[in-house]
């Protein structure tokens, strides 16, 4: 409860900041922001106090206290302003129709998929199977860490992945908030955000609530023609059918073998990829802040937009490039504009130089902040991901090109993104002032996607093509608007059949795919492993390394916190680290370990940690084991083993 209580703070300590530095809008918009705000200090100040002091509980407590000071000299410092009319937010009935159900849905499945207990064991979704039990590792690890911290993964490797959102959930849990709670709660908060975000960013571009509904349905229940190939199979298998709703990855979304590659924003980004929902949580916020910004040319709205923007590298990568690449599309397109009304504006062409000068300075000023505070991340943990290779390569193609075209250019995104792919090149076009400025910062998004990877897995390009796609929606929408004004005006006959079949298409697959998400249920571990580590958290030295096999649902890394000789090659491979000898020395001491007794020394091992999945791993001799060092810990077919002087001292 007292997790919960800090959290609700710092969305306080937000809401005070947002009051009064964007007193200009509505209440829902100034609520939504002054929320994102409070998540952001969560996230950072404890990071930034656990410099100083570890991070601890001290930590938590004092990053609140500093919040506090943060917001009440943002209260006392800024002048009150003038509330706008009630149009800068969207309207709450369009808004609450589509948000409410999008978040019903999410706040189920954050409950479901992370941690949820039963009869002792815990159980998670398909989507959250695999990348839960990193973020997990994460959270469990942190507990009084020192900083920078340490993959407890692989020891001595800096903590580079973006971690601040498991950093938010490790407070709670180090103020008593329950594990799996400190997961989801958070998740379903920003769900919320995120979803209202978008539907906020596309009121300020359309000013339309159908639009609202429409575009913020298309971003998260997206999906392509993909149901196409499904029926099709169904037809040649009736047995195919169930197999949508009970296969392990078998939806019309997320499908290799037919190159479906799309997957579904909801359900497999935004619930399993923490750290690609908390980037959203801010991007939305973010675009919204810099779009006015555009628009007024009011330098503070610039200052506010860059001061988000260098929160984000450590929240999302991914999200705080696609950001920032936008940002270099609408600042090409205004000063490209600016430079025609110079040209053009004859006897005033001093006052339209100063006003190019004006929009320079205040991008720069918006990039500059950015880029200064964005440096240090860069400096303390990017830089040190980077250096181990498998980043910044010409990959021309995204997941379409493996060695030569998979399907045809044009038609891998069509049959991905489904019809709204078939307008999204007339609708840049088509596009004139601001919507033509969206289009072009999506597409410098999309070209430089198209053309380089940013870390060793291909396929996490698609967080920028997502980016992309959020913002051509609203642009795409509208062309969609014009054209069907003009086929009634042409009083053509089938029109809202062609609505229909285009809402059908557009919605199916990911309709199936949620679906299939919300009924997927698996246990991720027993409750003879949820004991186990219960014991262990209790018992064992606080710094302590364990021997472990290499699986990916690791208990003692995920449920206790403890640092292992190495983890899993699923999370560490496409985190672009070389764990190639510490995996084999690993190895070479489960299968030998008198032979490999200096290993134990070189690693520091404690203990050794042996259920049916290390059996299964390696061909060990556990009688050799158990001759060798003491028995810790005996539960069903765990067995833990004490093996530094350290930890059979305290064994008593």
């Amino acid at each position: 409860m007292v997790g919960i209580i800090w959290l609700c703070a710092f969305v306080a300590e937000g809401e005070v900041i947002a009051r009064r530095a964007f007193g200009r809008h509505a209440l829902m918009t100034r609520a939504w922001l002054g929320a994102v705000i409070g998540l952001v200090m969560a996230m950072w100040l404890p990071t930034l106090c656990a410099f100083a002091m570890r991070f601890t509980v001290a930590a938590q407590w004092t990053a609140l206290g500093l919040g506090a000071a943060i917001a009440a000299a943002v209260y006392l410092g800024l002048k009150p302003r003038r509330v706008l009319p009630g149009d800068d937010a969207p309207p709450w009935l369009a808004t609450l129709a589509v948000v409410l159900p999008l978040l019903i849905v999410g706040a189920y499945l954050q409950y479901t998929h992370n941690l949820r207990p039963v009869d002792g064991a815990y159980y998670v979704g398909q989507s959250t199977y695999s990348d839960i039990n990193l973020h997990m590792s994460i959270v469990t690890g942190l507990r009084n860490a020192s900083f920078p911290a340490e993959y407890i993964l692989l020891p001595g490797t800096r903590l580079c992945y973006p971690f601040l959102v498991d950093a938010m959930s490790s407070s709670m849990y180090m103020l008593g908030t329950d594990l799996s709670v400190s997961l989801w709660l958070p998740g379903i908060v920003m769900m919320a955000l995120t979803f209202l975000g978008y539907a906020c960013l596309v009121w300020r571009i359309g000013h339309k609530a159908w639009m609202v509904v429409l575009c913020t349905l298309l971003l998260f229940v997206n999906g392509g023609f993909g149901f196409f190939d499904m029926f099709d199979m169904v037809l040649r298998d009736p047995s195919r059918f169930i197999n949508i709703f009970t296969g392990y990855y078998q939806t019309p979304t997320n499908l290799p073998d037919l190159n479906l590659r799309w997957s579904n924003i909801l359900v497999d980004m935004l619930v399993p990829q923490r750290t690609f929902l908390a980037g959203w949580t801010v991007l939305m916020p973010a675009l919204y802040l810099l779009l006015g910004a555009t628009r007024s040319q009011r330098r503070l709205e610039f200052v506010a937009t860059g001061l988000l923007a260098g929160c984000m590298l450590m929240i999302n990568t991914h999200a705080f490039l696609a950001l920032g690449l936008a940002s270099a599309g609408f600042m090409f397109w205004q000063l490209w504009q600016a430079t025609r009304e110079v040209k053009q504006a004859g006897a005033r062409a001093d006052e339209a130089r100063a006003r190019r000068r004006k929009l320079l300075v205040n991008y720069l000023i918006y990039g500059g902040i950015a880029v200064v505070m964005a440096l240090p991340q860069v400096l303390i943990w990017t830089i040190n991901q980077a250096s181990e290779g498998g980043f910044l390569k010409f990959h021309f193609n995204w997941v379409n090109n493996d060695g030569g075209l998979i399907d045809e250019y044009f038609w891998f995104w069509i049959k991905n993104i489904g019809p709204v792919a078939l307008f999204i090149i007339p609708a840049l076009l088509d596009s004139r002032g601001e919507q033509r400025m969206i289009a072009v910062g999506a597409f410098t998004i999309f070209a430089v996607a198209e053309f380089i990877v940013f870390q060793p897995n291909i396929y996490d390009n698609n967080k920028l093509h997502y980016v992309w796609y959020l913002l051509m929606l609203p642009v795409t929408v509208r062309y969609l608007e014009r054209l069907w004004q003009a086929l009634r005006a042409a009083k053509l006959r089938g029109i809202a059949l062609l609505m229909a079949g285009f809402m059908c298409c557009a919605f199916v697959s990911g309709t199936l795919t949620i679906a299939r998400e919300w009924i997927s249920n698996y246990q991720l571990y027993s409750a003879t492993e949820v004991s186990a580590m219960e014991y262990v958290d209790d018992n064992a030295l606080d710094d302590a390394v364990f021997l472990t096999g290499g699986q990916h649902n690791n208990a003692v890394a995920s449920l206790a916190g403890r640092k292992l000789v190495c983890g899993s090659g699923t999370f560490l491979y496409f985190h672009g680290l070389n764990y190639a000898q510490q995996e084999s020395d690993a190895a070479s001491m489960f299968t030998d370990p008198v032979g490999n007794a200096a290993l134990f020394e070189q690693y520091g091992v404690d203990y050794i940690y042996i259920s049916n999945q290390e059996r299964s791993q390696y061909a060990l001799d556990e009688s050799l084991i158990a001759s060798l060092y003491p028995l810790w810990y005996s539960l069903g077919d765990i067995n833990i083993y004490a093996v530094s002087e350290r930890a059979q001292a305290a064994m008593g």
